[in-house]
């Protein structure tokens, strides 16, 4: 039990950590309850059928100056993704970029793609399932 508790703490303190220290990631570090951070950069693949959405968490802060490239993968002509992060209400996309066949991939900043948070969502857009691959950067 006192185990559990003071795992529970740890778990507290470390998620606390990752907003006090969103901008220092060796301070973050000292925080951390598994070993040390992988050394490749975030990534996330979704897959959506026609009119449905899917989500990713990511671990990496994603702050203002935090690069993500997002990539539609196997476009063809007709296929689109609209990426963003979901309002509360309604489940609406509070901002957005969009991916084509024109434009497969974009490297935009996380402001751009509505309100702070750790959570994207890709949804595609017509009559064709898409994939979107998210990646941070630097």
């Amino acid at each position: 039990t006192i185990q559990n508790l003071a795992y529970g703490y740890g778990q507290e303190v470390s998620g606390a950590s990752k907003v006090l220290y969103a901008e220092n990631k060796a301070r973050r570090d000292l925080f951390r309850l598994s070993g040390p951070a992988a050394s490749g950069r975030e990534s996330h693949e979704l897959t959506t059928e026609p009119g449905a959405y899917a989500t990713a968490t990511f671990a990496t802060p994603l702050l203002a100056t935090t690069g993500l490239r997002l990539r539609l993968t196997g476009a063809e002509a007709g296929q689109s993704a609209t990426v963003g992060r979901v309002l509360a209400a309604g489940n609406k996309l509070a901002a957005f970029v969009t991916l084509s066949a024109d434009i497969t991939e974009m490297d935009v900043l996380p402001p751009a793609l509505g309100p702070a948070g750790q959570v994207l969502v890709a949804q595609s857009n017509g009559e064709y399932a898409v994939r979107v691959e998210m990646e941070v950067l630097g």
